[in-house]
């Protein structure tokens, strides 16, 4: 009698949590989630820009009140009696003076960028500050740094106590001594990050008995 011994093989059939994806499966979810990635790439980029934006203004609108409280703290006849947009006061600067004029190019979008400028007198102004960015005193640095960022600050007393004459296209611009009289002073504070204006501030200095 002849026996046939069957040695039988036991088949485990995977179950469904073990099964791996196919090579289309991959390669679907792979361009999925390419795709995705490409749209949402550009609004991470928009709003991590809009931060930095943020962050910059904020930290120049803390600077330009810290040179405002400073203004307000100083007496009144400490402060300028003349129109600081006469050139005579800077020297170095990079942007467009007029020629003969003795005014400072405002009308043609040139007197954005200060770097270069220094006051050339005891009794500056307008006031920059600080005047070297690179290498700005402890006091400068005090006054004009914030959020981790280093701001330069312009202060101009009386501007438009003188006339600015016609120029470049531009017509003339009538003197108002208004702005500046024995008993009250117009300025500005402009603040400037990395070459560029940022936020300015006007305020108005008086004198009461």
């Amino acid at each position: 009698m002849n026996l046939k011994l069957y040695l039988g093989k036991t088949l485990v059939k995977p179950q469904p949590s073990e099964q791996g994806f196919s090579l289309v499966e991959t390669m679907i979810a792979l361009t999925t989630l390419g795709v995705c990635l490409a749209y949402a790439m550009p609004l991470f980029l928009y709003a991590k820009i809009n931060n930095s934006k943020s962050e910059i203004r904020t930290g120049a609108l803390i600077v330009s009140q810290r040179v405002f409280d400073s203004i307000r703290s100083k007496s009144f006849a400490s402060m300028p009696t003349t129109d600081g947009f006469n050139d005579d006061n800077l020297t170095g600067c990079s942007f467009t003076k007029v020629g003969g004029a003795g005014r400072i190019d405002t009308a043609n979008g040139n007197r954005i960028n200060w770097t270069g400028c220094t006051n050339a007198t005891t009794n500056a102004n307008p006031i920059i500050m600080p005047e070297n960015l690179s290498s700005p005193s402890a006091s400068e640095k005090l006054q004009t740094y914030a959020l981790g960022r280093q701001y330069q600050t312009v202060v101009t007393f009386c501007q438009g106590k003188s006339a600015t004459p016609a120029y470049g296209g531009n017509s003339l611009i009538a003197a108002d001594a208004t702005v500046c009289t024995d008993k009250y002073r117009k300025f500005k504070v402009e603040v400037s990050y990395n070459g560029s204006k940022v936020y300015d501030l006007e305020g108005n200095y008086t004198e009461f008995q």
